[in-house]
C-alpha cells in the first residue's frame, strides 16, 4: 500500500466526514499523519508490517472509509511533513503525537511534551 493511498485511509478515518469548511483542519491532519507514518516506517518489522491499524499507531479506515476531502488534504499536501531542527544535516522526522478523545487520559501527553522541552533546554 503506498503512503498517500494509506493516508486517505487514515484521514477518513481518523476524522471522518467533515464538509469543506473543515478542510485546513483535514490538511493539518495529513501533514501530521505523513509524519508520523514516515517517522515510524518499520516500526513493526519484526511483525511483518510498518504500523497498526488502529489506535496503537493511526486508524486505518481502509478503501471504504475514503472521503473525497481526505483525498483532497493528501493531494494538497503531498510530500509535506515536520522535520524537527537537528545537529546532522538531514534532520528526522518530528515526532508527531495526536489524539482524538482518550477519556481525560492526558497526563501521558503532558509528561511527554514537558519531557520534550527539558531535553531542549538541556540541549541549549
Amino acid at each position: 500500500l503506498g503512503l498517500e493511498n494509506y493516508l486517505a485511509g487514515v484521514l477518513s478515518a481518523e476524522m471522518g466526514r467533515r464538509d469543506s469548511s473543515e478542510f485546513e483542519a483535514m490538511r493539518a491532519q495529513a501533514v501530521v499523519s505523513r509524519t508520523f507514518a514516515i517517522r515510524n516506517l518499520g516500526k513493526r518489522k519484526t511483525d511483518g508490517f510498518d504500523l497498526n491499524a488502529t489506535v496503537a499507531d493511526q486508524v486505518y479506515g481502509g478503501i471504504g472509509s475514503e472521503t473525497p476531502l481526505a483525498w483532497a488534504a493528501v493531494r494538497e499536501t503531498s510530500g509535506q511533513w515536520r522535520l524537527v531542527e537537528s545537529r546532522s544535516a538531514c534532520g528526522s522526522g518530528s515526532p508527531s503525537v495526536y489524539r482524538a478523545s482518550c477519556r481525560r487520559r492526558q497526563p501521558v501527553v503532558v509528561r511527554l511534551f514537558r519531557e520534550q522541552r527539558r531535553r531542549r533546554v538541556r540541549d541549549r
